[in-house]
């Protein structure tokens, strides 16, 4: 992991040093062909893609900021908002949430359970929570999956969950870590299984060493957005869908680059900040390209953006600290970009050097 400025925000979403420290101490299915098409095809949030047997709207929240104080300067005050946002999320439709034990040291997960059983909706049973272990050196064995998920059910307050996931890969002991999945599966603690930051290579050997278990890999979870397109052109969004494992695209808004608010006279505080001085000018006619087409449709470019990765057939999961945050992702959904609108963009990314 490169601990560079311009990296730190992928060294804080694995989220290791300190913090692995101190954790030592109901709608449409649209499946396979529906994502495969999803170019033909206008996605609300009602809308269901199957990942793994479950049920998620094409459309998630990622829960990284919710209780996570270094980087994302969470604190206690901001739970009733955060509250309801969860709340509005579910009511729209959208379904998933993505959190992690390393986010707020568990206090992500304690929020995204005790949110879920403090909702009073109909649709309550239809909330998909998925979190993820972390492979930390002293996790030698599968039984540490099983461990750490027992774990995190704690923290939920729960008895199971829909989705669990490798947080990234960790070299020799990725078998252990995918027979401490299939377990999982097998009692019962979990519906459907996946893995996070894993390259094509041990993708495949996920993918194998859990079908010799009888367990579907459900998804990879990886950077993906306008401004990070690796995974499309490195092969990884095609291997993805002929595997029919579903790709959830983190850091969507390039962590807020590509939302069009900030400039090099107002930038976010912090490691962010540093990030982005560096980064908008090179990111700024990208960002013009989301504002020209979004504004004949009344569309932010943070919703274009959240529609591009939408139509490759990714399930976006930014973040919300915020009900206008949440309004403005969900904006993303119930239309669809033209082919000449993604080339343009495409063509505006590479041009950008992206």
């Amino acid at each position: 992991m490169r601990m560079a400025d311009e990296d730190i925000v992928d060294a804080a979403e694995k989220a290791a040093g300190g913090v692995a420290a101190a954790i030592k101490d109901g709608a449409n299915g649209i499946g396979k062909a529906a994502m495969e098409g999803a170019k033909d095809v206008a996605l609300a949030a009602k809308d269901r893609v199957s990942l793994g047997g479950v049920e998620v709207s094409p459309l998630g929240v990622g829960a990284w900021s919710w209780g996570d104080t270094v980087f994302w300067g969470y604190s206690e005050a901001m739970d009733k908002e955060l509250q309801e946002v969860f709340g509005n999320c579910v009511g729209g439709g959208v379904n998933l949430f993505d959190t992690a034990e390393v986010y707020g040291v568990g206090r992500s997960e304690y929020l995204c359970g005790k949110f879920r059983r403090d909702y009073k909706g109909a649709d309550k049973n239809g909330i998909v929570i998925a979190s993820k272990f972390a492979p930390l050196p002293w996790r030698l064995g599968r039984g540490s999956v099983v461990d750490a998920c027992k774990a995190s059910l704690d923290r939920m307050g729960a008895e199971s969950m829909e989705i669990y996931q490798i947080h990234w890969p960790f070299g020799a002991l990725n078998s252990r870590y995918w027979d401490g999945l299939a377990d999982c599966v097998d009692q019962g603690l979990v519906k459907a299984v996946g893995v996070s930051n894993y390259g094509p290579e041990a993708v495949k050997d996920a993918h194998a060493a859990l079908k010799a278990r009888g367990v579907k890999l459900g998804s990879n979870q990886i950077q993906f957005s306008l401004a990070d397109r690796k995974p499309e052109t490195s092969g990884m969004l095609t291997l993805c869908e002929d595997l029919d494992v579903r790709v959830l695209a983190y850091s969507p808004l390039a962590q807020g680059l590509l939302t069009g608010k900030y400039s090099k006279d107002f930038v976010p505080s912090g490691p962010r900040g540093r990030v982005f001085k560096k980064k908008l000018p090179t990111v700024a006619p990208l960002v013009d390209k989301l504002k020209e087409i979004g504004t004949p449709r009344d569309k932010t470019p943070a919703q274009v953006s959240l529609n591009w990765c939408i139509t490759k057939g990714t399930i976006p999961i930014p973040g919300a600290k915020n009900i206008r945050q949440a309004d403005e992702n969900c904006g993303a959904l119930g239309w669809r970009l033209s082919e000449q609108e993604m080339s343009a963009l495409d063509a505006a990314a590479s041009a950008a050097g992206l």
